[in-house]
């Protein structure tokens, strides 16, 4: 039997969840099987990553996607809406571009039978994609659907017409899309650590937030609850943040915009309260996570965070919000603790029972781990097998 060839296409700059799944993916997938490559539309730290593990990875030639090309984002973590013609004037002829011209010269340079798309935000990819061979759609954020959006209808026509099979990386997520006789649901697969972990770091009244200073990840929620929480309580505050010397900062200074005000207001106040630590940016979190005795993931968005599997692996309880995608992730009582969204107040009060209660922790970090490895383990990985199989074979396996 020959292998198939599979062709995957990754949007964006940076090292995150996308490229980290899509990496984790690819790597456990059956070299004997399956003839993979991987297109990035810019380049990254993302092509130093495959490369180094011998994934075969190209970058596109084009000075399109280096230079002008913009996606269209329709998430509820943020993007373009469909009555903001300003804003959306530049995407939208990048979309069109792609779609219609330079799409199509990128892939002449590959033969294949599946191209799989990364993201959502890759439907200018889908027709293009679809001369070349069987197309699969990774539907990897909360798609913003509403029934007045033109956008999201738009887009999901896209998706119906073009893509021969979804995978949705959480029951939400699939909700959102709205073409059930396309769309497996399979979540992410994330591997297990083989490092030995301190017990008594339940007792350590150490706190780990990984979501930066990103207003959707809760970080204004969790700089309020600081004030509420037990003065032996210390918060690891992971990710990026702006620093006063940024650039950015400085043009967010000039402009005076209240949005951004608030920002440097509240790191501000992060950065000087004796509870926090400030740590930044970390290629890996697990040596954060086995020091602390629980994480906090206070988003304010719909959304399915992988800090918590990674949390949940490392056998530690999540504290996080209650709304969709998120409670997929947390069973409130059993492997963490739901708070309602911006109560800080009650993110406090959650802080300050786990801190406080190792023997706790540990149950709920136990329950966590049994339930992670079984929901995020490799069988996810045959799912997506069994995907492209049943594309180009024509049946189920």
């Amino acid at each position: 039997m020959n292998k198939i060839k599979v062709l995957y296409i990754h949007h964006a700059t940076g090292w995150g969840g996308a490229p980290l799944s899509l990496f984790n993916m690819v790597a456990q997938l059956d070299k004997e099987m399956f003839d993979i490559n991987v297109l990035l539309l810019k380049d990254s730290i993302v092509r130093d990553v495959f490369t180094g593990a011998n994934i075969q990875c190209y970058v596109a030639k084009s000075p399109f996607y280096k230079y002008f090309y913009r996606f269209i984002s329709y998430s509820e973590a943020g993007g373009y809406n469909w009555y903001n013609i300003r804003k959306l004037m530049r995407p939208a002829i990048s979309w069109i571009l792609s779609r219609l011209i330079f799409a199509d010269r990128e892939l002449k340079q590959f033969c294949v039978d599946i191209i799989h798309l990364n993201s959502s935000v890759l439907t200018d990819w889908l027709a293009p994609a679809k001369k070349k061979g069987k197309v699969v759609y990774h539907v990897r954020e909360p798609i913003r659907r509403t029934s007045y959006d033109p956008l999201y209808w738009f887009m999901r026509y896209q998706v119906n017409k073009y893509a021969d099979a979804v995978i949705a990386i959480s029951e939400d997520n699939a909700k959102r899309i709205d073409i059930p006789h396309k769309t497996s649901i399979v979540y992410n697969y994330t591997s297990v650590s083989d490092q030995p972990m301190d017990k008594e770091s339940y007792y350590s009244k150490k706190v780990l937030y990984a979501g930066g200073g990103s207003e959707i990840k809760g970080f204004y929620t969790l700089v309020d609850s600081l004030s509420f929480i037990d003065n032996s309580v210390q918060i690891l505050f992971c990710g990026y943040y702006h620093s006063k010397n940024d650039l950015a900062v400085r043009k967010v200074i000039r402009r005076l915009k209240p949005r951004n005000r608030k920002y440097l207001r509240y790191l501000n106040k992060m950065s000087i309260n004796y509870h926090t630590r400030l740590i930044g940016m970390v290629p890996d979190i697990t040596p954060y996570i086995d020091e602390c005795c629980c994480l906090v993931s206070p988003f304010s968005k719909t959304h399915f965070s992988r800090p918590i599997i990674e949390a949940h692996l490392r056998k530690k309880p999540v504290i996080a919000t209650r709304i969709p995608g998120i409670d997929e992730q947390v069973r409130d009582g059993i492997d963490g603790v739901l708070v309602n969204i911006n109560d800080a107040c009650a993110l406090a009060d959650a802080i300050n029972m786990l801190s406080g209660q190792p023997s706790l922790c540990k149950d709920m970090g136990e329950n966590g781990y049994r339930y992670s490895i079984e929901k995020y383990s490799v069988n996810n990985i045959d799912k997506v097998k069994r995907v492209y199989q049943s594309l180009v074979y024509g049946k189920s396996f």
